[in-house]
């Protein structure tokens, strides 16, 4: 891992010096801290059962040994506990109740590339379990996960805890449109904060469910958005028989590659009321579209 320069008080100062006489050469970012007040009061593992005034959220980071669901294991889960009210123009503002942060031996050892990837040790894992308890009472009040990549932290989430697999999830990633209406450039997350003069400490989960609470309550708008479309119906849509002279216009439109049991297509997930035009838009095309439909509480799990 690369290590930042230290910045001595001679250092310091150079620097400071520096960026007063040519401010527009330099970007300071700021570090954003897991209990700093933006994100509400200090967290608390005693308030996880508690019932609170608000929409009620889980802010969810989940590391595994890898990317395939049927194969690898989740090693380290991050939560927050937050509650998002409603302001005067319509929009949410979140505030952080209690937090979690786990780690979980995966049932062998990782290898030296795993655990260069997680930043974790074979030896900070040996023994260690997640507190099955205390996620459980993080989730009494059916609250809606938020997560920054759902479609794989899902899975393994629901695999490890199937007696959580019926919550609605939203897609910090996927439900906004990051660029068109926030004006950011690109979708993770250590980027967006960056453009948002923020830095966090990236590699702990729990760092980066602060970051993207931190992020999410930069726009009131953002929290409500994603509360609007966990509780949507969502449609699969997908691309068979696409001619080739037509695939770079579907990508355009955010069709992305996908490959299952059903083959590889390109495919977009749209809110139930937007399936019908963009069949017949499919069709025009020239492609064969496939439809499947799932409920707000089957958003991003296995099919």
């Amino acid at each position: 891992m690369i290590k930042p320069e230290a910045l001595t008080p001679d250092r310091l100062g150079s620097l400071c010096s520096a960026i007063t006489d040519n401010p527009d050469r330099f970007r300071v970012l700021r570090r954003i801290h897991l209990n700093q007040a933006t994100l509400g009061p200090k967290l608390d593992a005693s308030m996880a059962g508690t019932v609170q005034e608000g929409t009620p959220l889980i802010i969810l980071m989940l590391k595994a040994t890898g990317n395939d669901v049927s194969g690898d294991t989740p090693v380290e889960i991050g939560m927050l506990k937050c509650y998002a009210t409603r302001n005067a123009d319509g929009n949410c503002a979140m505030s952080v109740a209690a937090g979690y942060q786990g780690v979980e031996f995966p049932g062998g050892a990782l290898s030296d590339e795993q655990q260069g990837a997680l930043g974790l040790t074979n030896e900070a894992l040996q023994g260690q379990a997640f507190d099955d308890a205390h996620i459980a009472a993080l989730m009494h009040d059916d609250p809606i996960v938020i997560s920054h990549n759902a479609l794989t932290s899902r899975r393994f989430f629901d695999t490890r805890f199937p007696a959580h697999a019926r919550l609605r999830w939203g897609c910090s990633a996927r439900d906004l449109d990051w660029h068109k209406r926030y004006g950011y450039q690109g979708k993770i997350l250590e980027t967006l904060c960056m453009q948002t003069g923020a830095f966090y400490e990236s590699g702990r989960s729990i760092n980066e469910a602060a970051a993207l609470a931190w992020l999410l309550n930069r726009h009131s708008c953002m929290v409500s958005q994603l509360l609007a479309r966990a509780d949507q119906d969502e449609t699969l849509v997908d691309a068979f028989g696409l001619p080739l002279e037509q695939k770079a216009t579907v990508r355009q439109a955010g069709f992305e590659w996908v490959a299952d049991g059903r083959g590889k297509r390109l495919h977009k997930r749209v809110p139930f009321d937007q399936a019908e035009s963009l069949q017949q838009w499919l069709t025009g095309l020239g492609a064969v579209p496939g439809l499947v439909t799932l409920d707000c509480r089957s958003r991003f799990a296995a099919m």
